[in-house]
């Protein structure tokens, strides 16, 4: 492992994409803060009211943070390359990058050590890239080709600047190899936070009346055949979750189907014990949302591909089903009866996910840096 020369002791940064929401990158990045609670969160995009849960860092955000433009990703998405490499860490010789897109691409000193904690390789570049541009209106698409070009060759060079990476996933692991030709020395799966915590067992004598979707509404999260499945059922599905995916989502929906938005983490915890199943349609590049599913007892219907085959156990925390289509959704909820897969067994899955596991193989990794 590459060696910090004649600098002592560590002093660690902690960087990613942006921080404008709430999601499974976010409470990723508060484990970390937890491991290491000094360490500064630099980031390209900082949206103070969107984002509570930052408070507990001190957010340094790039030059874009001044300027008096919306404080969303997706619009500044051309120039936030620009940004990354201006964030300066000369004050710092670790830094760990938190990315799915463009932190990895950060530029540091020489004796520095860079590790990309890797949530996937940048996905509407490559892995989903022609469903994001199949999005994109015909004149749109056109003027964005450039972009796109410009934004994979970036992309490429970014991710050979990190000294190492670690991927949240073998799957991530997988992508990082086939996509950036780099090699991984850790897979450290992300812990679940309530992996360990029996308290909430009393809440699992709910009556069960409706399956659950968890999610960002964006369009690798594969909602859409899921809705057009429950056209097909007369079962009742609740969707937690926002994204520029809602209108469009709404428009095909039928009165079974609640969409709720943006919920509390207590009314989730609710909801999550109210569940007769949650239900993952994507290619997950870990699966946080079913693990959490089953830290509360509940078993999955997941897509069998991806970070699910890392985080669901078929037949004893859910249940797989093989192709993205309405009908194979619709058949497997039909075909299974998910009052047979035990709340125990699904607890105890969840367990092996713990923030104890976590700390210790980041620990580990740490351990060469001298002190």
């Amino acid at each position: 492992m590459k060696k910090r020369s004649g600098v002592s002791p560590v002093k660690l940064a902690i960087v990613y994409d942006w921080v404008d929401k709430f999601g499974g990158a976010e409470q990723l990045l508060l484990s970390l803060h937890r491991l290491f609670p000094k360490a500064p969160l630099f980031t390209t995009i900082y949206n103070r009211k969107n984002s509570p849960w930052a408070n507990c860092f001190k957010v340094i955000p790039s030059w874009l943070d001044k300027l008096p433009w919306p404080k969303k990703h997706e619009l500044l998405t051309p120039i936030l390359p620009l940004a990354v490499e201006s964030l300066d860490f000369s004050d710092f010789n670790v830094v760990i990058s938190v990315s799915s897109s463009f932190a990895k691409g950060i530029i540091t000193q020489p004796n520095t050590l860079h590790i990309c904690y890797c949530l996937s390789p940048t996905r509407f570049l490559w892995q989903d890239r022609l469903l994001y541009e199949g999005r994109l209106p015909m004149v749109v698409k056109e003027l964005a080709k450039p972009i796109f070009f410009y934004l994979r060759e970036w992309d490429k060079i970014a991710a050979h600047r990190p000294d190492y990476f670690v991927a949240i996933s073998k799957y991530v692991a997988q992508g990082i190899s086939q996509t950036y030709h780099r090699n991984v020395i850790e897979v450290i799966y992300p812990p679940i936070a309530n992996a360990n915590n029996d308290s909430l067992i009393k809440t699992s004598n709910k009556k069960k009346n409706y399956f659950l979707i968890v999610s960002r509404l964006v369009p690798y999260k594969r909602v859409d055949i899921v809705i057009k499945a429950f056209s097909q059922l007369n079962f009742r599905l609740k969707i937690v979750g926002s994204g520029m995916e809602m209108s469009t989502l709404k428009q095909i929906a039928g009165d079974n189907i609640e969409f709720l938005g943006k919920v509390s983490e207590p009314e989730k915890t609710i909801l999550y014990a109210g569940a007769i199943a949650v239900i993952i349609p994507q290619r997950e590049d870990f699966g946080l949302v079913g693990l959490e599913a089953n830290s509360y007892g509940i078993p999955v219907l997941a897509f069998a591909a991806g970070g699910n085959l890392e985080t669901v156990i078929d037949g004893v925390t859910g249940r797989f089903f093989s192709s993205q289509t309405p009908e194979a959704i619709a058949q497997a909820i039909i075909s299974t009866d998910f009052s047979q897969y035990l709340s125990l067994n699904c607890k105890k899955h969840a367990q092996a996910f713990s923030y104890a596991n976590f700390n210790k193989k980041w620990r580990d990794i740490l351990k060469g840096i001298p002190q």
